[in-house]
């Protein structure tokens, strides 16, 4: 695998650590890889920019440094800045007391810490009276409930046969526009899958749920009409009467010689 990115100081770094895992990586000076930036500058134009430039045969890439390189060329570029200071006359000393010079001289021009510390807090006073103005001005005209894009879709959730088949009228709608089946059916909350599980191959035809009229077995631990009538009985006895329905069947697993339930998950 291949790996390309910009050249800096980081990026010999992460060269140094992709090629321990493996990677082959090229390095290429950021402006060889300008002329390839296409509109804006984001994320997406500047990888696409450099998978772009990698793959041009006369491109000039850098040679991933060692740590012992990347200190040896910090030094040289301190000493080169000690060196123009020195040659047009400036230290260090001198620029701080430039800076404060100029600050003192253009006062209310010069934006100072405690200046930004006010106008955060003016900001966050504004925020607090806007709040409490909206709370005093009591709530807002209930409208209609706003429906988000997975309204029909959702985990599980059951959807009639009549939306069942507007979905697939509208998917195939917007394919035959020019848009993909992925992004269409995920606008609508479901994935191409599902929509393709609803379809009768073959007939052109949608498929209804079939959970509402599935054929389930009963529950094992379903209580008899025997035991039901045997539990609302005991219930009823004057023992039980005024105990809530807990501390009951802790009382009818305790008492000798009453009815206890055969399951005693089955709420006891």
């Amino acid at each position: 695998c291949v790996v390309g990115m910009e050249a800096c100081a980081g990026a010999h770094h992460w060269a140094r650590a992709l090629q321990s895992r493996g990677f082959t990586v090229k390095l290429m000076a950021p402006q060889f890889v300008k002329p390839y930036v296409k509109s804006n500058k984001n994320d997406a134009n500047d990888a696409e920019a450099i998978c772009e430039a990698m793959s041009r045969q006369s491109m000039r890439f850098v040679t991933v440094k060692t740590v012992e390189q990347q200190d040896t060329q910090a030094v040289h570029r301190i000493r080169q800045g000690l060196v123009y200071a020195r040659r047009k006359g400036l230290f260090v000393e001198q620029i701080a007391a430039w800076t404060i010079a100029c600050r003192d001289a253009n006062g209310a021009l010069v934006e100072r810490p405690e200046n930004r510390a006010d106008k955060k807090r003016i900001h966050e006073l504004e925020r607090e009276l806007n709040r409490k103005e909206k709370a005093l001005a009591g709530p807002r005209p209930a409208g209609p409930p706003k429906k988000s894009p997975s309204d029909l879709g959702g985990r599980g959730r059951m959807i009639s046969l009549s939306d069942r088949k507007h979905i697939v009228v509208l998917i195939d709608e917007a394919v035959e526009n020019g848009a993909r089946r992925m992004p269409a059916a995920q606008i609508l909350g479901l994935s191409v899958r599902t929509v393709e599980r609803w379809r009768i191959e073959g007939a052109g035809m949608v498929r209804a749920d079939r959970r509402p009229t599935a054929l389930r077995p009963p529950s094992r631990r379903r209580l008899s009409l025997a035991e039901r009538a045997e539990v609302l009985r005991v219930a009823n006895l004057p023992t039980f009467a005024s105990l809530p329905p807990l501390r009951s069947c802790r009382s009818w697993l305790t008492l000798d010689g009453m009815w206890r339930p055969n399951q005693p998950s089955t709420g006891c």
